[in-house]
């Protein structure tokens, strides 16, 4: 929301700044017929990793918790008590931003671990691991939503289901923008039977957040430290989509935030 009721001026704020998700997230919150699926994180060897259906690997997390580590200390394998706190405890997270003189911060989630869920075909749970997330990001920025912005996922097995999401969270301070992962309709090819969301958007001054590529099929483990010469390549197929539908003509006032996919290739 482009609001700011609180008065609060702002000098620097992080644009794209991710959380580390508690194990018990889904497995605490999604109804008891989904609790043996649920993502949750299990204790290996080489450290504790999410255990996701329909995910060979486990995927480890160490690389998205290396914050303030030097270059050559950073690892895929971490247990989850070493990470800071700020991943999953907002008043740690206020205490390491004023630290490094941040004001505000809008919050993504886990990449893989939010591809999982993006990517999950069965409707039903892939709508109760959506709804979860989301009450816990939005518990997590309500601690603070003058510092805190929750971007929520949009759920996308059905243009209605996603309506019905934006409805539950409607009117909900901390929530800033919606994560799209995959089309409401449910694919990567545009459609526009979504346009009632992209509507609903708008409605609720809310923006469109793509960050580094859409997907529809589930993630891999990191087995090496993760460059950034590939996060450009989904861009500019969404963006060409975005353009050539029309629909920023159809609702001027849609807005849509693409994020961590560099800005070279631009020219």
């Amino acid at each position: 929301m482009s609001a700011n009721p609180s008065g609060r001026s702002y000098q620097l704020i992080d644009a794209d700044t991710h959380v580390n998700e508690p194990p018990d997230l889904w497995t605490s919150r999604v109804a008891a017929e989904y609790r043996d699926r649920a993502p949750r994180i299990e204790r290996f060897d080489e450290g504790d990793a999410w255990v996701l259906e329909g995910v060979y690997d486990p995927i480890n997390f160490g690389f998205n918790a290396t914050a303030g580590m030097a270059p050559e200390d950073t690892k895929a394998w971490v247990r989850f008590e070493d990470i800071r706190a700020g991943g999953w405890d907002p008043a740690a997270r206020l205490r390491e931003m004023d630290m490094d003189l941040i004001d505000a911060a809008v919050l993504y989630p886990t990449p893989r671990l939010s591809h999982a869920v993006i990517a999950t075909q069965d409707p039903a749970f892939h709508l109760a691991q959506v709804s979860a997330y989301n009450d816990w990001i939005c518990e997590y920025a309500a601690h603070d939503p003058s510092r805190l912005g929750a971007i929520v996922l949009l759920p996308n097995r059905g243009r209605d289901m996603a309506l019905a999401e934006l409805d539950r969270l409607a009117g909900r301070p901390e929530v800033k923008g919606v994560l799209v992962g995959c089309w409401p309709h449910g694919d990567l090819r545009w459609d526009d039977a979504d346009d009632p969301v992209w509507e609903r958007l708008v409605a609720d001054d809310l923006a469109l957040h793509i960050h580094v590529s859409m997907v529809n099929e589930m993630p891999s483990a990191h087995t090496e430290k993760i460059v950034g010469d590939v996060r450009w390549y989904d861009a500019p197929k969404r963006m060409l989509q975005l353009i050539w539908s029309g629909v920023f003509a159809r609702y001027p006032g849609f807005t849509v935030v693409v994020a961590e996919v560099d800005a070279g290739w631009v020219p």
